[in-house]
């Protein structure tokens, strides 16, 4: 019966009877491996690249099984040679415009400074972070140390550029902290405008490190970072 395909009662079907409201959950697409990432009928309106993904993906999930594409980071991007690993199941979130994992920023931020390169742009310094946030920090006391051991290694590596930025995410949400250590100052560019206490395990990931960099790096330096937020516009 078609009342039982559609899961609706007859009533429902003859339009006697009110359709039921479906929440945001139930009407969002969901991810199916193999499936286009986005609606059939949308594939061909893709930005170039987008679709050109799009089309490397319907064609590795029908030739293979993996379930992520992986790419390879020098030690001289983020100072330490490592793996990226970006979740199929992620690049669908990315092309409904649902979220944004870790992995595809740290891949964004690689493609800056590729860009920077080449267009001779210097002075700007990227943390990963993929290596530097909130979820990883939290996983157990042995993580916290590699966060902030890594925290420290960006700011040693990176002292000498006017800016470092810090892309962060946390609750979900990312916002950029603009590093200036000349200055000694950092600040939050968050279009959420969270309360200070949200940025708790932030504040002492990035200050802790602090400690430790001025410690050990010659030159005269704030003793204490400075936060703070642009005003907002009258």
């Amino acid at each position: 019966m078609q009342d039982e395909v559609l899961n609706i009662t007859v009533g429902q079907l003859l339009e006697i009877e009110p359709m039921p409201v479906l929440t945001e959950e139930e009407i969002k697409r969901k991810y199916v491996r193999g499936e286009p990432l986005v609606k059939p009928d949308e594939v061909k309106k893709l930005p170039t690249r987008m679709y050109e993904l799009h089309q490397w993906y319907m064609d590795i999930t029908k030739r293979s099984n993996r379930e992520s594409l992986m790419g390879q980071v020098k030690k001289d991007h983020y100072y330490h040679q490592k793996a990226v690993t970006v979740e199929y199941s992620e690049l669908f979130q990315l092309y409904n415009q649902d979220a944004l994992d870790k992995s595809i920023v740290s891949c964004y931020c690689l493609m800056k400074m590729y860009e920077m390169r080449k267009g001779g742009r210097y002075g700007i310094g990227l943390i990963d972070p993929n290596t530097v946030n909130e979820y990883t920090w939290q996983i157990n006391p042995h993580h916290e140390k590699q966060v902030e051991d890594s925290m420290l290694e960006f700011l040693k590596r990176l002292k000498y550029n006017e800016d470092i930025l810090l892309p962060y995410n946390f609750q979900f949400h990312w916002i950029l902290c603009i590093i200036k250590v000349d200055a000694g100052t950092v600040e939050i560019l968050d279009s959420l405008l969270k309360a200070n206490t949200d940025y708790n395990i932030l504040f002492g990931i990035v200050n802790r490190a602090w400690a430790r960099f001025i410690s050990v790096t010659e030159g005269e330096r704030k003793k204490k970072l400075k936060w703070f937020r642009p005003k907002a516009l009258k």
